[in-house]
């Protein structure tokens, strides 16, 4: 991780960008396949077992039609209703057998094979006796259509109805498993796009915190400790030399701001360098400081010692002054005497002289 913090802010950002672009481009793909799995197994849906059921449906009815169409034709007496239930029974023939040609285009092998062709064999069959069944409709022998209708005829109208109801069966039972198919699919859809957009919210937030306590949190170590060292170790430097500037030397200065221990190589890291260098530069400034105050106190004390030493001469060079005229005194006095002796001397010479 160290190298990541080395790296510059715009190359942090630029990663941390790139990042997340990944994990939405993550997010987009996950989210493609699963609605793709899904997207497939309802085409599947739509597209095999729903047309099956519906024309499996349209066939099962049309032959119920079919056959209520052959019962009308015995019941009607009269030949022009006879001739036009005969052309409803032709277009309905053709309908049904539209109905096959189209469902086998989308049958597929196995089990809907063997049953579509099974009814599609069992219509032919029915079929066969159609034209048997008109021509006793013809003659109006009711008992004979009647016997042809719940013999043969019927039969076969039962294999193709059951063949049909297979089939339908058959599909209905596909249609089920991809309904479930396509119900599995889209829960794991959901699932997968869930769980990534959570595992990319989770990265996303993961990658901003990192980054986060990569810029701001030296930013903030950097921003408080410049605070305090303008408002604590230069402000107290400040007045320290105005109160040096007064005379005043009892002001003490110590730093208390400490460096920086941030070791990125990024702008930041760039930063807490310059700011420690003009840290030790402002506690050079201190020390620098406590030299000149010490300096200044020993010069203080040293001029005061010599001046009391002045002093004390002073003193004793007064005394020995005074006792200098006490002497000069004493001898001007006894020069005094000398001269007065010296006088007595004289006038007593002088007297012994004259004698």
């Amino acid at each position: 991780m160290k190298w990541f913090a080395n790296l510059k802010i715009a190359i942090k950002l630029t990663i941390g960008f790139g990042l997340g672009m990944l994990l939405l481009l993550t997010v987009g793909t996950v989210s493609f396949s699963a609605m793709s799995g899904m997207n497939k197994a309802t085409d599947r849906l739509i597209n095999d077992p729903i047309p099956g059921l519906i024309s499996t449906a349209s066939l099962i009815d049309d032959i119920k039609e079919f056959h209520l169409l052959e019962l009308q034709h015995v019941l009607n007496k009269e030949d022009a209703g006879k001739h036009q239930i005969e052309g409803s029974m032709d277009s309905k023939q053709a309908e049904i057998q539209k109905d096959f040609d189209g469902y086998e285009k989308a049958v597929n092998a196995g089990e809907e094979r063997t049953n579509f062709d099974r009814a599609k064999t069992d219509w032919n069959q029915c079929v066969s006796f159609h034209p048997g069944l008109l021509a006793l409709s013809h003659k109006n022998d009711v008992k004979a259509c009647q016997a042809y209708i719940t013999g043969a005829s019927f039969k076969s109208y039962s294999d193709v109805t059951d063949s049909l109801q297979k089939l339908l069966d058959y599909n209905e039972k596909d249609a089920g498993l991809l309904s479930k198919e396509s119900q599995s699919a889209s829960v794991y859809a959901r699932r997968s796009i869930v769980g990534v957009l959570l595992f990319s919210l989770l990265a996303l937030t993961g990658i901003g915190l990192c980054i986060s306590r990569l810029i701001a949190l030296p930013l903030k170590q950097v921003g408080e400790r410049m605070q305090r060292l303008q408002t604590v170790c230069v402000a107290s430097l400040q007045e320290a030399m105005k109160a040096l500037a007064q005379g005043d030397l009892t002001v003490v200065l110590e730093p208390t701001t400490q460096p920086l221990e941030i070791n990125q190589k990024d702008e930041v890291g760039q930063m807490a360098a310059t700011f420690n260098s003009m840290l030790e530069q402002t506690k050079g400034t201190i020390v620098a400081y406590g030299e000149a105050r010490e300096a200044l106190v020993e010069l203080i004390g040293k001029v005061a010692e010599g001046a009391e030493s002045v002093a004390a001469t002073s003193t004793q060079l007064s005394t020995s002054a005074e006792q200098t005229g006490r002497a000069s005194e004493d001898i001007a006095r006894s020069m005094q005497d000398v001269a007065s002796a010296a006088d007595q001397s004289a006038s007593t010479s002088q007297e012994m002289a004259k004698a």
